[in-house]
C-alpha cells in the first residue's frame, strides 16, 4: 500500500467538513485498516493521533465509524498501546453513558474490550470507571440493545477481570453478579431453564443469542479460574446461577462444566451445586466415555472434590457415580485421596468394593513398590535397639484401639480455599492466565486445586490439619494430590507370639531298633520323661487371647515414634499431593479399611469381613505387596503391618493364606533379612512381627475352625491344595493333635514325602518343612544326648611287644598283604572271640601268621589301641576319649567291635563318634555309610540329626540332595518318614 495514499487519508481526517472527515473515515476503514499491514502504516503516519479526536465530535455517523476504526487498530499491539498513551479512555467511557444509539455502543465496547487485552490500558480503563458503565448498560438494557452489543460489553468484563488487583473492585460493583442474572435471563427466555413466570411464552433460542450465551459462558469461566466465595456467591446470581450452567451443559457441555468444575474447588459451593444437579449431570457425561484418559479436562478432580461433602457423596452413589471414580483413581491421584472420604460409608465404600477397589489399591501398591528402595540401613547406632516402653500408655492405646477400628484410619481432611486477596503475590506467578496469551481461552486453569472440607472431627484437636492447594498444581497438573500427616493411634486386632514346640533334651536315650542305642520315640517305661513333657506342651501352648495382645504391643510400639516422624509445625499442614509418599498413604488407609470390612465400631476382632471382600483382599498380590512394603519401609509396625495382622485374625481368611504360601514367605522373613538385626532396628522389627504373625496363623491352624476347614480340602480338596497344604502346615501347626489329624489321618504326610520324591517343590522349602515338623513332633537331635565325654585325643597304635616269647605274639595278615602284630595273651584275655580263634580247636591256633579278611590296617591297629585302653571293661569310666583322626577309621571299627563281640567298646565308641564327629559336614557320609557298608549302625541317629541338628540350612540342604542324588533315595525317605509318623502315632 503506498503511504503517500495513507497519509492523504489522514490529511481528510483533520478537515473541518464533515462530509469530508466522513470520507476520509470510509476510505481508512474499507481500504487501510484491513490488515496488520495497514494498521501499522496508518499508526506511522500519525493517524491514531488525528483519529482520536473524533470520538468527542456529536456527529453519530462519524464516531460510529470512529470507533469501527478503532477498534480494528487496537488489535494490533503497538497501536493499542499508542491508544492508551493518547487519553481515549474517558471519551469512551463517556461514549457508555450518554450515547444511547445501540451500534455505538456496541463497537465503544468492542474498542475497550480490544484495549482491555494490553495491561496498561485496563488498569487505566478500571481508573475511569469503566466496569461501572458496562455494568448500567447491562444491567439498564431494553428491548433496542442488540445481542451483540450485549455481547461486546460480556467481553469487555471478562477482559478487564484479568486485572488481579481489580477483581475486588468488579465484585463490589456486582460485574459478576451482573453477567451472571444476564445469562439466566437469556436461558429462561430461549426455554433453557424453566421460567418463573409461568404465564410467559418462549421464544427459542437465535443465533446472536447464541452467541451471547457462549460469550457469558466463557467470561464465567474467567470467573471461576480463580474464583472466591464472593464471587461465587454472585454467579449464582438470582440463586439460579448453577442450575442454569448444568442446564447449558446439554448444549455447550465443554465450557459449561469447566465454569462448573472451577466451582468444586470451593467446599462452600459444592452442596449448592450438589442441588443444581451437577453430580448427576457430571456421572452423566462421564459414564458416556469408555476411557478415563478421554474424560473432560478436570473431569476426575471434579468426582474428587464432589466427593467432599456427605450430601454429594450419597448423590454420587445413588447416581452411579462411585464405579467412575474407582475407575479415575487410577489415572488421577486426586480420585484415589477422594475415595478416603468414603471409608466411614459403610454402603458407599462397600460398593466401591464391588467395583474393584481392592485390585485398585494392590495394583497402585505394587506400581509403588517397583521404584521404592530400602528406607533402612544396617548403619543405624546400636542403642536405637534399646526399647523403653510405658506399659501402661500402651495398654489405654491398645483398649483404646479395640473399641475403635478407626484409630487406624486417622485423618483429619481439610477444606481447600483459594488463595485470599492478602496472600502474597510470589506465592504464585500469577492467578490469571498469561497475558500475553490471546488465544482461545480455556477456563480450567492447570492451577486449580482440590480438597475435602472437614467432615470428621472430635478425635484430637492437636492433630495437624491437611490440604489441597490450587497452588499444587504448577508445576504438576493433573498429578497433583494431596498428602495427609498421619498422626494416628494405630491399630491392629491381632497378635502373636512364637514359642518354639517343647522337647526334652535331658531324657536318657533309649533302645534303637536298629543301632540298638538311640531312638526318637519315648519308651513306654519313661513315664517321667512323658510327664515332664505333657507339662511343658501345656505350658506352652499358643493362647489366642495373649498371641493377640502380643501382636497388638508389637505393632504399637511403632506409635510412639508418630510424632517424631510428623512434624507439628505450622508450615507442615500443606504438603503436595504429588509427593511420592502420599499416594501409598492413601493406599495403606484404604487397605487398612477394607481389612476390617463391615465391623461395626465397637465389634470384637473376631468379626468377619464379608467373603466377597476377603477373596480380594487375601489375594497373592496383594499379600505379597505389603509384605513386600513391610521389607522396605522406615517404619515396618506401621499401617501395613496392622492390615496384615487384621487379615491373619480373621479365620475366614486361613484358607487363601495357606493356598498363597503365605506361611512360607513369613517364615523366611523370620529367619533372615537385609541387615543384621543387631544392627538394623527395622530389620529387628520385621523378624519380630514375622514371626507373630506365624504364630498368630497358627493359632488360626489349630482353631476348630481351622481343624475343619484343613481337613477337608486334604481330603477332598484339589491335588494343588493338598501340595500346598502338606508343604504349608508344618511352618505353622505345632501342637500334638493338629498335627497328627492333618499328618496321620488326613494323609498330608504321604502328601508331603511324594513332593519331595517327585521333585515337585523347591527342595529348600520342603526341607525347611520337614525340620518344622520334625521339631514340632519333638524328634531330639542326637548331640544333645550324647555328653559323657570330656574331651577327645588322638593315638597311635604301639603294641610293646619287646619283651614277649615268639609264640606270645601273634601276627595278622589283611587283605592288602600288610600285617599288625599283636599280644596274641593279651587278645585272648580281652576278647572270646580272639581266644577262640587262637586258643581253641581252630587252624589259626596253630599259625603263627594268622590271616584277617575285609579289615584295614589303621582300622585293626585302632581296635587294639582301644582294647589296650581299656574301653571294653565294663567298669571302664573314660573321660578323654581316645578318638581315630579319620572319620572312616573310627566308623570301621564300629564294625569291627561288633563283628569280634566287642559290645562295651561299640557302645563307647558309638558315643564318641555321635559326640565329637557327627557334624553338619560328615552326617550325610554317616548315613550313606550305614546303609552301604554300617549295616545301619548310626542310621537313625543321623537321620534325627539332619533333621534336627544344629547346622546352616543351605548345608542341611545341601546333605539333603546328596543323598537324594544316590541309590538311597527311596530308603532315606523311607526312613524319615517312619521317624515321623512314629512320633505321630505314638
Amino acid at each position: 500500500m503506498d503511504k503517500h495514499y495513507v497519509k492523504l487519508a489522514v490529511e481528510g481526517l483533520k478537515s473541518s467538513s464533515s462530509s469530508r472527515v466522513q470520507e476520509a473515515l470510509l476510505k481508512i476503514r474499507s481500504k487501510i485498516t484491513i490488515n496488520d499491514a495497514g494498521i501499522k502504516l496508518f499508526r506511522q503516519c500519525k493517524g491514531l493521533d488525528h483519529l482520536l479526536p473524533h470520538l468527542r465530535k456529536p456527529n453519530e455517523k462519524i464516531l460510529d465509524i470512529t470507533l469501527s476504526i478503532l477498534g480494528n487498530c487496537c488489535l494490533e499491539e503497538e497501536s493499542s498501546l499508542v491508544v492508551g498513551k493518547l487519553n481515549s479512555f474517558g471519551p469512551l467511557v463517556s461514549i457508555l453513558k450518554t450515547v444511547c444509539r445501540d451500534s455505538i455502543v456496541g463497537r465503544a465496547c468492542r474498542v475497550i474490550g480490544n484495549l482491555s487485552q494490553r495491561t496498561t490500558n485496563a488498569e487505566a480503563l478500571h481508573n475511569h470507571g469503566v466496569v461501572t458503565a458496562l455494568v448500567t448498560l447491562i444491567e439498564n438494557r431494553d428491548k433496542n440493545t442488540s445481542y451483540p452489543t450485549l455481547t461486546m460489553a460480556v467481553r469487555a468484563i471478562r477482559q478487564l477481570w484479568m486485572i488481579v488487583d481489580k477483581r475486588e473492585e468488579m465484585l463490589s460493583v456486582n460485574a459478576v453478579r451482573c453477567v451472571a442474572i444476564l445469562l439466566t435471563t437469556e436461558c429462561e427466555s430461549a426455554g433453557i431453564i424453566k421460567s418463573t413466570n409461568p404465564n410467559r411464552e418462549t421464544e427459542g433460542i437465535r443465533k446472536s443469542q447464541e452467541e451471547l450465551i457462549v460469550g457469558i459462558l466463557k467470561c464465567l469461566g474467567y470467573f471461576t479460574t480463580h474464583a472466591t466465595l464472593q464471587c461465587a456467591e454472585q454467579i449464582q446470581g438470582d440463586g439460579r446461577g448453577y442450575q442454569c450452567l448444568v442446564a447449558l451443559t446439554k448444549t455447550y457441555e465443554s465450557t459449561a462444566l469447566k465454569c462448573l468444575m472451577n466451582l468444586c474447588y470451593l467446599s462452600q459451593c459444592r452442596p449448592l451445586l450438589g442441588t443444581a444437579g451437577l453430580v448427576e449431570c457430571l456421572v452423566g457425561i462421564l459414564q458416556k466415555i469408555s476411557e478415563v484418559t478421554w474424560w473432560p479436562e478436570g473431569g476426575a478432580r471434579a468426582l474428587a472434590q464432589l466427593s467432599g461433602e456427605s450430601v454429594n457423596r450419597s448423590r454420587l452413589r445413588h447416581c452411579g457415580g462411585l464405579p467412575l471414580l474407582v475407575a479415575a483413581a487410577r489415572v488421577h491421584p486426586s480420585a484415589m485421596h477422594a475415595l478416603l472420604q468414603y471409608v466411614f460409608d459403610d454402603t458407599s465404600f462397600q460398593i466401591l468394593v464391588n467395583e474393584g477397589l481392592i485390585s485398585l489399591l494392590t495394583d497402585e501398591l505394587t506400581k509403588y513398590l517397583t521404584t521404592m528402595n530400602y528406607e533402612h540401613s544396617n548403619m543405624e547406632n546400636a542403642e536405637m535397639l534399646s526399647e523403653t516402653t510405658n506399659l501402661l500408655k500402651k495398654s489405654q492405646l491398645i483398649k483404646m484401639a479395640s473399641k475403635d477400628w478407626s484409630a487406624g484410619v486417622y485423618w483429619e481432611p481439610k477444606s481447600p480455599e483459594w488463595p485470599s486477596s492478602t496472600q502474597p503475590s510470589g506465592s504464585r506467578g500469577a492467578l490469571s492466565p498469561d497475558r500475553g496469551d490471546y488465544g482461545p481461552l480455556s477456563p480450567y486453569s492447570d492451577g486449580n486445586q482440590s480438597g475435602f472440607s472437614p467432615e470428621y472431627r472430635g478425635f484430637s484437636n492437636k492433630r495437624p490439619k491437611w490440604d489441597w492447594s490450587p497452588e499444587s498444581g504448577v508445576s504438576t497438573g493433573e498429578g497433583s494430590s494431596a498428602s495427609p500427616y498421619w498422626t494416628e493411634y494405630q491399630w491392629s486386632p491381632s497378635s502373636s507370639g512364637s514359642p518354639t514346640s517343647p522337647f526334652s533334651v535331658n531324657e536318657d536315650s533309649s533302645d534303637s531298633e536298629i543301632s540298638g542305642r538311640y531312638s526318637p520315640v519315648c519308651s513306654e517305661t519313661e513315664g517321667d520323661a512323658i510327664d515332664l513333657a505333657v507339662a511343658k506342651n501345656v505350658a506352652a501352648e499358643l493362647d489366642a487371647a495373649q498371641v493377640a495382645q502380643d501382636l497388638d504391643e508389637l505393632i504399637m510400639d511403632d506409635d510412639e515414634s508418630v510424632d517424631e516422624e510428623v512434624p507439628l509445625e505450622e508450615g507442615a499442614n500443606k504438603t503436595d499431593i504429588s509427593t511420592k509418599s502420599s499416594p501409598i498413604a492413601c493406599v495403606l488407609v484404604l487397605l487398612f479399611r477394607v481389612s476390617h470390612g463391615a465391623c461395626n465400631y465397637g465389634g470384637i476382632r473376631e468379626d468377619p469381613v464379608p467373603n466377597h471382600t476377603l477373596e480380594l483382599l487375601t489375594g497373592k498380590e496383594c499379600l505379597n505387596a505389603l509384605l513386600d512394603y513391610i521389607e522396605r519401609c522406615k517404619r515396618p509396625l506401621g499401617r501395613a503391618a496392622r492390615i496384615l495382622a487384621r487379615v491373619l485374625s480373621n479365620a475366614l481368611c486361613l484358607m487363601s493364606i495357606l493356598k498363597h504360601r503365605l506361611a512360607l514367605r513369613l517364615h523366611n522373613m523370620s529367619v533372615s533379612s537385609k541387615h543384621p538385626p543387631f544392627k538394623c532396628t527395622q530389620c529387628k522389627q520385621i523378624v519380630r512381627l514375622s514371626a507373630k504373625l506365624l504364630a498368630q496363623l497358627t493359632i488360626l491352624a489349630e482353631s476348630s475352625y481351622g481343624i475343619g476347614e484343613i481337613s477337608y480340602q486334604l481330603l477332598k480338596g484339589s491335588s494343588a491344595m493338598k501340595q500346598t497344604l502338606s508343604l504349608t502346615l508344618p511352618y505353622i501347626v505345632r501342637t500334638e493333635k493338629p498335627l497328627k489329624k492333618y499328618f496321620i489321618d488326613c494323609n498330608a504326610l504321604n502328601f508331603l514325602f511324594a513332593n519331595i520324591a517327585e521333585s515337585k517343590e523347591d527342595i529348600k522349602d520342603c526341607v525347611t518343612a520337614l525340620v518344622k515338623l520334625a521339631t514340632n513332633v519333638q524328634i531330639k537331635d542326637p548331640k544333645t544326648l550324647e555328653n559323657r565325654f570330656k574331651d577327645k585325643l588322638c593315638v597311635s597304635y604301639d603294641p610293646i611287644l619287646d619283651n614277649l616269647a615268639v609264640d606270645d605274639i601273634v601276627t595278622f595278615e589283611l587283605d592288602d598283604s600288610s600285617t599288625v602284630k599283636a599280644n596274641k595273651l593279651f587278645l585272648c584275655q580281652n576278647s572270646e572271640y580272639f581266644s577262640a580263634m587262637l586258643m581253641g580247636c581252630f587252624k589259626e591256633s596253630v599259625e603263627s601268621c594268622v590271616r584277617l579278611t575285609d579289615v584295614t590296617k589303621p582300622a585293626l591297629e585302632y581296635l587294639f589301641t582301644l582294647l589296650h585302653c581299656g574301653l571294653n571293661n565294663s567298669k571302664s569310666d573314660v573321660q578323654v576319649f581316645p578318638m581315630a583322626e579319620n572319620l572312616e577309621t573310627n566308623l570301621e571299627v564300629l564294625l569291627l567291635a561288633d563283628r569280634y563281640l566287642f559290645d562295651k567298646l561299640k557302645e563307647l565308641l558309638s558315643s564318641a563318634i555321635l559326640q565329637f564327629q557327627l557334624t553338619p559336614e560328615n552326617v550325610d557320609k554317616i548315613y550313606i555309610w550305614s546303609l552301604s557298608k554300617g549295616m545301619g549302625f548310626l542310621c537313625v541317629e543321623s537321620v534325627a540329626y539332619l533333621l534336627t541338628g544344629k547346622m546352616c540350612e543351605t548345608v542341611r540342604t545341601r546333605s539333603f540332595e546328596t543323598i537324594l542324588n544316590l541309590e538311597y533315595r527311596d530308603q532315606w525317605l523311607d526312613d524319615i518318614k517312619g521317624m515321623i509318623r512314629r512320633q505321630l502315632v505314638k
